[in-house]
């Protein structure tokens, strides 16, 4: 069990390090999807501009200790994960109560207390491209167990993890026993025995999902080395230790990509520099403000200080405490020590006023009214009780007297216990806390003594149970690892815990702790766990001193920011504040006359211009069919003329350089008067049957000034005209209406047109034509439908029938006839699903069926009991329905109760599954699918698929290949696509090559130098499914040419050029020679010359002999060699020249008289 007390590790890290700031590290809530609405663009919301985000600066006193979720204990680096991936669970930050939520599991339902099942989402990436599913879950808790080594089996020189004691029972047995695939996106989690807190367990970061591809499976990751990849809304870059973490935006992220661009941890240890860092403006956000500028800065309106527990109550799960040694002290020393600590002096004084929330217990009143017992008010100071309790217990002598007064002389001069307290040097509360308790302790007799010490050796003694005898009085804290008021009690009071230092040992709170942690109905828990805050407030095994208070610093222009008691810090979704909202108005007349007026608008806080829209319908979003008017004026007013008859709608936007923030839609409606103005209307029937006949009427009406005649009307459906008139003579402001009955055939849409001609001088031409359309569907909802289900109401079970009669093709009659009860019958407008005479209230929407053309995110009106809620479209689910075969299921939640749940089928929209509670819970009413005739839509899922090619490696060298792939299973077609870099989704920067393929291969050509990526879509009408992404790189050697030469044959002197024609793609020539004919090139050529970039070589008195040469032109990609030239050098033999003979005598004559000369000169000259 030693390695279970590491838990309080990084809580005395975190409090011995920064008691002294004044505030403990503050957090950074994570937002759930729906707070991301600002990227969106509804009328009077804002928008911020992704693409012009920056970087989010955090200022920290932390670095980063460990990289490996399952090895992170302290609070620096569990904020550096938390960037980074995700768990399959965690908590909705947005709201102070910190409900859990699915995060990367998208819905569980427990089999039984020790049979978890998970359906996980699917379409999620890590950033390294791997996809997650059920094997990449079941290895992460896998390799966690095995780290963990939780059956202590594991003997290998990898360190079990220090977190292993949270994954270990009560009994040490461990938590997991196993993980099972139970299908692609589904896994099953067995347990040794109930943990209720499992899936809070689950919510911390040691389970948090990594990627299988980049993290060692039974090693942690290298905190110099390693790469922390998730599937989080940020990557991780690097740590430079002392200096910063750095993170870049994942713009593959599932939910939506983070506002920032990049993320920065800059790390500053001093607290006086990191908030000298803020107050310059440096850093965005700190983490560790000193408390002396809360004020300064609360009055700065560029800076929010956020007093979260002044303003909600709501303190940090953190619990400070003084520890009382209970072997040494029994029940009657500990009640006197906590009545005789002075807890308003440590609150006011000590804590500054602002610091501290008085603890009565572990449990603090962050965990919300549920856990929290806000009864328990006990002890409190009070000296007289402190000593009536020494006297009841004959400890101190009656003549002592039970009064309040701290200068009684009996009272101080008593000697009646001598203890130790232990603190850690250069923390200055427990260094002050002796000095007090040295005082108040001397009113009840109590003589405490210095013992304080270094951290290390605080530390070392509170890492060793043998040493936990030299604990007497000691002060120290405690944090939760997750949500869990188990977590803060079992590993501080069960004598089997390595970090119960205070070493107590009671039965009654140890089979207590036992119970709460085997049971699961949360409300029986819940009071379990209250009533245990009495207890331990009565048995005072601890004197309760003080949960921090919780402030969060930040620039006011962060927005999005959610505070919570659990000071976790997340950047995503903060985002920089864009304009506030602001309205629209105008001075238009109602209709407007004359086509002229002004658009006029309140300021908008923080905006620095505006831009004005139009339309011709109402305005949601800013698009590309909306026009826009003027942009970036910095007035609050635009007038605008020359508008002619019709309705216009218009919005202003306001912008700064975070964002813009669309005012509300206002419509202007303009009717202008003229001499001549002959105006159409028509009314036509809003749903129709088939073989039915209805009235279709035209009014034609005379808005002119002027009497007009011979008006020529004309009807027509689907550009066919079925009725003509001409009306005579219409007088000014006459209407004639013109019927005509038309009875539909078939199902589909029907254009109905009405148009009359221009009379003379009629100028205004938009109201003398009309068109409207007709949708006749065929209702999935038919006549003769019954759907059959398990209505279940607490314990009772019924059968009940559904069935629908028509009335028309809209109206249906709806009843319900459950077995052996009254038949219950009412009417349902089938296009608005509102119930009419239905004993559930008027005008609810029906619980049997959904719109089938729902979507994700839609959200639908059904009725829960006697009011409508409504239901938002969350998710969808391929599930096995018993008796018919795989369906698809949309999944919807209530948005006024997340626990409310209902499942449809898809292609008929009915009813399979609902669960609601009523009543505040008391009451649960669910709805389970048996049988109907209603014919489904069956799902043909997709079947996994490889991409490869006849592409040469590692380059291509003609760019000519063939891409294949293999069947995909129930495919229908597939579609090629291309990009310039590996492919993780389809989106518009994808190229498509070809779509509608039935052949499994593709032949590509033509491609020149670089790197492809091409991926296959395999499609059915349900579906698309990926294959890899496989690259293609293309690196064409150069091309063929020529080679010539001017030498003769054979050559006399050895003198000639080399000349050859250019080689396509070539960078450089070289040139070689041989003896022998070249054919290929290799290592026996001779080389003559090398790096040639022109296109000849000269070569002068090259020797005699049979020569072959080539050129051979080069490029990074490969080679080519040319043609190969023989040349034969052959100087000619003298004796074989023309004439020689005689040269030869002339020359020895010549010689011959010349020395004859020579000797005549000489005997002269003797």
């Amino acid at each position: 069990m030693r390695q279970k007390f590491l838990k309080c590790l990084p809580i005395l890290l975190l409090i011995a390090f920064t008691i002294n700031l004044g505030s403990l590290a503050l957090q950074f809530p994570e937002s759930e999807s729906s707070m991301i609405a600002n990227r969106e663009i509804p009328t009077g919301l804002k928008i911020n501009n992704i693409s012009d985000a920056s970087d989010l600066r955090v200022g920290t006193g932390f670095g980063l200790h460990d990289l490996d979720p399952v090895n992170a204990w302290d609070s620096g680096s569990n904020n550096v994960i938390r960037q980074v991936a995700e768990g399959l669970f965690s908590y909705n930050y947005s709201d102070y109560a910190l409900p859990r939520i699915n995060r990367l599991a998208e819905n569980y339902w427990w089999e039984n207390d020790t049979i978890l099942h998970i359906k996980l989402r699917d379409g999620i990436l890590f950033h390294d491209g791997t996809p997650f599913n059920a094997s990449v879950a079941k290895w992460n808790l896998d390799r966690l167990n095995y780290l963990a080594n939780t059956t202590g089996e594991r003997t290998d020189s990898v360190p079990q993890a220090q977190t292993s004691y949270l994954w270990m029972l009560p009994n040490n047995d461990p938590i997991i026993n196993r993980v099972e695939i139970s299908g692609i996106y589904n896994i099953t989690i067995h347990l040794n025995e109930e943990f209720s807190p499992f899936l809070d367990l689950l919510c911390y970061t040691n389970a948090y999902m990594l990627s299988p591809s980049s993290t060692p499976a039974d090693d942690y990751l290298d905190l110099t080395t390693g790469d922390l990849v998730g599937t989080g809304p940020f990557t991780y870059d690097s740590f430079t230790p002392n200096v910063d973490i750095r993170f870049s935006r994942w713009n593959g992220y599932w939910r939506e990509p983070s506002y920032f661009e990049t993320l920065t941890f800059n790390i500053i240890e001093d607290a006086t520099a990191r908030t000298n860092a803020f107050a310059a403006g440096d850093i965005d956000y700190i983490i560790g403000c000193l408390t002396s500028r809360y004020e300064e800065f609360d009055a700065n309106p560029e800076i929010t200080v956020k007093y979260l527990t002044q303003e909600t109550g709501l303190a940090s799960l953190i619990y400070q405490y003084l520890g009382v040694n209970n072997n040494k002290f029994n029940v009657t020393w500990r009640k006197v020590m906590a009545y005789a600590f002075n807890y308003t002096y440590m609150l006011d004084e000590m804590l500054e006023g602002t610091l501290g929330t008085r603890a009565y217990s572990p449990i603090s009143p962050g965990f919300g009214p549920d856990i929290y017992n806000s009864s328990v008010r006990f002890p409190i100071y009070d000296l007289a009780q402190a000593r009536q309790i020494l006297i009841d217990a004959g400890i101190a002598p009656a003549s002592f007297g039970a009064n309040n007064d701290p200068t009684d002389v009996d009272w101080l001069n008593a000697n009646l216990l001598t203890v130790n307290y232990t603190g850690n040097i250069g923390n200055s509360f427990r260094e002050d806390l002796l000095v007090v308790l040295q005082e108040w302790y001397s009113y009840i007799g109590i003589n405490v003594v210095d013992n304080l010490i270094t951290w290390d050796s605080y530390l070392d003694i509170l890492l060793t149970p043998s040493r936990y005898d030299e604990l007497e009085l000691y002060f120290i804290g405690w944090a939760p690892d997750y949500k869990s008021a188990w977590n803060m009690m079992d590993p501080l009071f069960n004598p089997a815990s390595a970090s119960n230092s205070a070493q107590v040992d009671d039965p009654y709170l140890t089979a207590e702790l036992a119970a709460i942690v085997a049971e699961n109905d949360p409300v029986a828990r819940s009071a379990m766990i209250k009533n245990l805050q009495y207890y331990i407030a009565k048995k005072q095994f601890h004197i309760y001193a003080y949960h921090p208070t919780i402030t969060n610093v930040h620039r006011t222009d962060l927005k999005g920011v959610a505070y919570n008691s659990l000071e976790h810090f997340l950047a995503y979704p903060i985002y920089r504040s864009a304009p506030d909202s602001f309205s629209l108005t105008t001075d238009a007349g109602e209709p407007d006359d004359d086509g002229e007026f002004t658009l006029i608008w309140e300021s908008a806080d923080d905006a620095t211009n505006y831009s004005v829209y139009q339309y011709s319908n109402f305005i949601n979003e800013i698009n590309e069919s909306v026009n826009l008017l003027v942009s970036q004026i910095t007035k609050l007013n635009l007038t605008l003329d020359d508008y002619e008859f019709g309705n216009y709608y218009f919005v202003v936007v306001a912008h700064n350089e975070y964002g813009s923030t669309i005012s509300n839609c206002i419509m202007v409606s303009v009717d202008l008067v003229f001499e001549h103005n002959i105006a159409l209307t028509l009314e036509t029937p809003l749903y129709c049957d088939i073989g039915k006949t209805y009235t279709i009427n035209a009014s034609i009406e005379n808005k002119g000034q002027n009497n007009e005649s011979n008006i020529e009307f004309y009807l027509k459906i689907n550009e066919e005209i079925v009725e003509s008139n001409t009306i005579p003579t219409l007088s000014v402001e006459n209407i004639e209406t013109v019927y005509y009955d038309w009875t539909p055939s078939d199902y589909g849409e029907y254009n109905i047109s009405a148009f009359v001609n221009a009379v003379p001088q009629e100028t205004y031409l938009d109201d003398n034509q009309v068109s409207r359309l007709i949708d006749i569907i065929e209702i999935p909802i038919f006549d003769g439908l019954y759907i059959t289900i398990n209505y279940t109401m607490g314990s009772n079970s019924v059968l009940m029938n559904i069935t629908y009669d028509k009335i028309t093709n809209h109206l249906f009659n709806e009843s319900w006839v459950p077995e052996e009860y009254s038949k219950i019958t009412w009417n349902v407008d089938v296009l608005t699903r509102i119930m009419i005479g239905s004993p559930f209230g008027e005008n609810l929407h029906t619980i049997s069926w959904i719109p089938t053309d729902s979507t994700i995110g839609d959200i639908i009106p059904i009725a829960v009991m006697s009011e409508d809620h409504d239901f938002q479209i969350t998710g969808d689910l391929i599930y096995n329905l018993t008796g018919f075969g795989l369906v698809e299921l949309w999944i919807l939640e209530d948005l006024q109760n997340p626990q409310n749940i209902a499942w449809y089928e898809k292609s008929t929209g009915i009813i399979i599954y609902y669960d609601i509670y009523t009543s505040g819970g008391m009451y649960n009413l669910s709805y389970q699918f048996l049988d109907t005739n209603a014919n489904f839509s069956y799902y043909q899922a997709l079947g996994s698929f490889s991409l490869s090619s006849d592409a040469e490696s590692p380059k291509d060298v003609d760019g000519q290949f063939n891409l294949s792939w293999t069947p995909s299973e129930n495919a229908d077609n597939y579609s090629l696509y291309r990009h310039s870099s590996y492919i993780i989704e389809i989106n518009q920067s994808i190229t498509l090559l070809d779509a509608n393929l039935t052949s499994l291969n593709y032949l590509l050509s033509e491609y020149s130098d670089g790197n492809y990526y091409f991926i296959v879509a395999a499609n059915n009408e349900y579906d698309q499914k990926l294959s890899n992404c496989l690259r293609v790189s293309v690196g064409i050697p150069p091309g063929d040419f020529n080679l010539s030469s001017t030498a003769d044959d054979p050559d006399p002197d050895g003198n000639f050029l080399f000349t050859w024609t250019a080689s396509d793609k070539a960078d450089k020539y070289s040139i070689f020679r041989s003896l022998n004919f070249i054919s290929e090139f290799n290592a026996t050529l001779t080389l003559i010359e090398n790096d040639i970039y022109v296109l000849s070589y000269a070569i002068n008195g090259h020797e005699e002999g049979i020569f072959y040469f080539v050129i051979v032109a080069q490029n990074e990609y490969g080679s080519r060699i040319s043609n190969c030239v023989k040349l034969v050098v052959e100087r000619p033999d003298p004796t074989n020249i023309p004439g020689y003979n005689n040269l030869i005598f002339i020359l020895v004559i010549g010689a011959s008289i010349v020395i004859l000369i020579m000797r005549k000169k000489k005997i002269n000259h003797k």
